[in-house]
């Protein structure tokens, strides 16, 4: 994510593609329109920013980052239709003391807005996700499967809060 970089290094990295910033947006606003029946006429994905310190912290690895230095990034997309906003994701990553959380905001009807404190970490979650899927995937029709195609992924396993099963 950069995290240590100047502005100007940073920005010479994404450029040679050696930061990209969150992989797989696009076909995270392709699956989101599939699964909802949306149709649009544009995908529109910004090149990822820096997001500069303000002030000096030091890193969980024991890093310093002085204060002006990049210590993550942002990266956003969306979807349109007629020129008007339908789906739009906003990813941002970056180190130091700052409040964790995932967000979804669903402008419908009604209006629903989920704040995971905490946020929901990519690894564990995925492999979560992959754990959990087995007993569904092994059940499911042979060839490439979306997420559309597979049931709701739960947890399979009924265990308590000492780790034991009963």
């Amino acid at each position: 994510i950069g995290t240590g970089l100047t502005p100007e290094e940073f920005h010479q990295k994404i450029s040679k593609k050696e930061i990209t910033g969150h992989v797989g947006l696009i076909q995270s606003i392709q699956l989101i329109s599939a699964a909802l029946g949306l149709e649009y006429e544009r995908i529109i994905e910004s090149p990822p920013k820096e997001v500069i310190t303000k002030r000096e912290f030091t890193t969980s690895y024991g890093e310093l980052v002085p204060e002006g230095f990049v210590c993550g990034l942002q990266s956003k997309i969306y979807a349109t239709i007629g020129g008007l906003e339908i789906i739009s994701l906003d990813f941002v990553a970056y180190a130091g003391e700052h409040d964790e959380y995932d967000s979804i905001l669903i402008d419908g009807i009604p209006k629903i807005h989920q704040k995971i404190i905490g946020g929901v970490h990519g690894d564990l979650g995925t492999s979560a996700m992959v754990l959990n899927l087995i007993p569904k995937v092994i059940e499911a029709k042979s060839g490439l499967l979306t997420m559309l195609e597979l049931p709701v992924p739960c947890n399979t396993e009924n265990i308590w809060k000492n780790g034991s099963n009963k």
